[in-house]
């Protein structure tokens, strides 16, 4: 039987804690538009599909979070894998339109991939990690 998020790929746990600090969320329709160059007339081609994408950012985090984010991300394996968000970040009725798979609260959480094959952290004096990374939903 094929996955519930449809490619390859295996389902990876995202750390429970902390929450993320920020999300910034989009939706992406699948539509192209292609202009006659003697007319100016427009040709519209509509998939009638679209997806979400996002980045998210983490709150400063100390050594031991800080790792098992990272561990995550290695997880992860660039766009290989796929996650959810944590039960709370998705009945958040901020984010729950966004991050169900029927956009209502409480129902069940989408599967994403990370946008691209690489993230970064950043590791400041004292042990403190600032993480963020972008991601699509795996259709």
């Amino acid at each position: 039987m094929p996955n519930p998020w449809g490619g390859g790929g295996s389902l990876v746990l995202m750390p429970t804690t902390p929450a993320p600090a920020t999300l910034e969320l989009a939706k992406v329709h699948l539509v192209a538009q292609n202009t006659n160059p003697f007319s100016s007339q427009q040709q519209i081609q509509d998939w009638q599909a679209a997806y979400i994408q996002g980045s998210c950012t983490l709150p400063p985090l100390r050594s031991s979070d800080g790792i098992a984010w990272q561990f995550f991300l290695d997880l992860c394996v660039g766009v290989v894998n796929v996650f959810q968000f944590q039960p709370d970040t998705v009945a958040d009725a901020r984010y729950y339109y966004w991050l169900t798979q029927n956009a209502t609260l409480g129902g069940p959480s989408k599967y994403f991939r990370l946008m691209r094959n690489d993230y970064k952290v950043q590791i400041s004096e004292g042990g403190v990690f600032k993480l963020s990374f972008e991601f699509r939903e795996a259709l």
